[in-house]
């Protein structure tokens, strides 16, 4: 078991494939950024009206297969991967200018492998906690309980 985790400089990060909530500390914990993803390529297959298109490929490893993605679970896959490189870039900035100095993310096990992938060593080395949880649809005046429960005994990254 792990001890209670200190909250000082800290930020947490929940996230799901489409929503990314930036927790600035527990204290107050109302201090909160929320990002969305544009969801682009998923829009674009919706209007494309050319299936052999669609049913090309796009680079991306599909989410439980490991073979390539196509069609609609490629879009997704694409959006998915772009979002955490958005709150990657996010994040990143926030850490240039001195906003915090260690990060505790909160998401579903398999979004935390998409999220390690996107985010650059600078931040990487920051990260204190990887809580395989997601905790994206809790309300607001739920969510710093939650938080604080996930942390109180998770062992360090």
């Amino acid at each position: 078991m792990g001890r209670t985790m200190e909250t000082q400089g800290l930020w947490i990060l929940v996230m799901s494939g489409t929503r990314a909530r930036i927790v600035r500390g527990l204290a107050g914990a109302t201090a909160e950024l929320v990002l969305r993803s544009g969801q682009l390529g998923l829009r674009g297959g919706l209007a494309c009206t050319d299936m052999a298109v669609l049913g090309q490929g796009h680079g991306r490893i599909g989410r439980h297969s490991g073979r390539r993605a196509t069609g609609w679970e490629g879009l997704v896959c694409a959006d998915e991967f772009d979002f955490a490189r958005l709150v990657a870039a996010v994040l990143e900035t926030h850490r240039m200018a001195g906003d915090y100095e260690r990060l505790a993310i909160f998401a579903a096990p398999a979004r935390l492998v998409w999220l390690r992938r996107c985010l650059p060593l600078s931040l990487r080395v920051r990260v204190v906690a990887e809580v395989g949880r997601n905790l994206i649809g809790v309300s607001e005046a739920a969510l710093p309980g939650a938080l604080a429960a996930g942390l109180r005994h998770v062992e360090p990254v």
